[in-house]
């Protein structure tokens, strides 16, 4: 989904719903951020990931979850610190990338003022609702897919 207005570019990532799925945060990030048993829950919504970009290609990444419609950011990056860590196969010390901290530790201020960006630039409860549907009948057409071959491949073996 991509969306343009007068200075930005709003892009929107997601793929099936799938417990292979992982959030922007591992257990470990996840238990120093929330505390130990809370955080988010792979089995739970949609992740996606927001891009907002100017007109230069610069920007910042939103990582989210939408559960009935409801958003949560877990982290916002810079967009130029997410394209290097996925050319990077391998971080070193000379090739930092610094993933952003907890959205939950930022002050409320900042937090509230990212909200209201992604609101002006139209991520609403319509449109968490349509990522979710979406997301449910993207995973639905993979597994009646999956059910298809596996079915296939026991007919050749058996």
């Amino acid at each position: 989904m991509i969306k343009k207005t007068a200075h930005a570019t709003l892009e929107i990532n997601y793929c099936a719903r799938d417990e292979e799925v992982v959030p922007a945060y591992t257990e470990e990030e996840a238990a120093e951020d929330f505390g130990e048993g809370l955080g988010p829950d792979e089995s739970l919504g949609t992740y996606f990931t927001l891009f907002v970009k100017d007109k230069k290609g610069s920007g910042l990444v939103f990582d989210c979850n939408t559960v009935e419609r409801q958003l949560t950011v877990y982290r916002v990056r810079k967009l130029e610190e997410y394209l290097r860590g996925r050319k990077s196969e391998k971080l070193d010390s000379m090739c930092p990338v610094y993933m952003g901290p907890c959205f939950l530790n930022l002050g409320d201020k900042l937090q509230n003022s990212f909200l209201e960006l992604l609101e002006s630039l139209g991520v609403t409860e319509e449109v968490l609702g349509y990522i979710e549907r979406s997301a449910f009948e993207k995973e639905q057409k993979l597994y009646i897919k999956w059910m298809e071959d596996v079915n296939s491949a026991l007919k050749n073996i058996c």
